[in-house]
């Protein structure tokens, strides 16, 4: 019986400090995220629609802030995409014209189909 209780007594330690690990790196974490979140520039408006006005990060909404991380993302690597493919059709067109008098053909826009344009006209 004594040596249950003595076993017990480990076991609850050694859940009780893995807790603890466990506990301080979702802090960590929890810090990082919200970091991030700000750093791309996240929008807190969309967040407070989701979740209520000025819910702080915690273990219950990680996946929210994630996915909002997410999105902002994809945004971002649209408008990196777009840009360099405007800045290399620029180029291409620079260096078509030269050599030739003043004909360049015509560049095919790639953002014609809505679903690949990330600042669509109203």
């Amino acid at each position: 019986m004594k040596a249950e209780h003595t076993q017990l007594q480990k076991d609850v330690t050694n859940t009780t400090t893995r807790l603890n690990e466990v506990t301080t790196v979702l802090k960590e974490l929890q810090k990082l995220i919200a970091n991030t979140f700000d750093r791309v520039g996240c929008s807190q408006k969309a967040l407070e629609d989701m979740l209520g006005l000025n819910v702080p990060i915690n273990t219950n909404n990680m996946i929210v802030y994630l996915g909002q991380i997410e999105q902002r993302a994809n945004e971002l690597l649209n408008i990196l995409h777009y840009v360099n493919i405007k800045v290399s059709g620029s180029l291409q067109n620079v260096q078509g014209t030269q050599g030739q008098q003043g004909h360049t053909r015509p560049r095919p826009n790639p953002y014609s189909d809505p679903k690949l344009n990330p600042n669509p006209d109203p």
